[in-house]
């Protein structure tokens, strides 16, 4: 349950949190993941940027956090 709760924290923070670095042209997003219970970084989580398509999803970046919960 945890690890569900993490990846639905994960994806909030893809669009709400400063530290995923993506740039596309001028656009740049980031994300840091903290464990909501601990309050601690998340570090080793893998967290993939994706784009809506016409026909589904375009992948767009895939990176993993570092010991500070966040990707650089």
């Amino acid at each position: 349950m945890l690890k569900r709760y993490l990846v639905l924290s994960v994806v909030t923070a893809a669009f709400s949190l400063p530290s995923l670095v993506y740039a596309a042209q001028q656009n740049i997003l980031s994300v840091h993941i903290l464990n909501q219970q601990t309050g601690k970084p998340a570090a080793d989580v893998t967290v993939t940027l994706e784009k809506k398509a016409d026909n589904g999803w375009l992948q767009l970046n895939t990176a993993k956090t570092d010991k500070d919960g966040r990707i650089k």
